[in-house]
């Protein structure tokens, strides 16, 4: 007999801990590529779940 269990993760805290992860790898190669799209998911994630994640230079 198998037994599952299923836990059930806000969508924002999820993607919020998805964002530190991937804002930290980014940290580690500062890809200007990168730095673009972590832009657009992190003004995605503050419009949609009200954060307050701060927007990256990636000047």
């Amino acid at each position: 007999m198998a037994v599952g269990i299923v836990v059930f993760m806000p969508p924002c805290w999820v993607e919020h801990q998805a964002l530190l992860y991937d804002i930290e790898q980014y940290l580690l190669d500062m890809g200007p590529e990168t730095c673009e799209v972590l832009l657009e998911r992190i003004d995605s994630y503050n419009v949609q779940c009200n954060g307050t994640l701060g927007i990256l230079d990636c000047g």
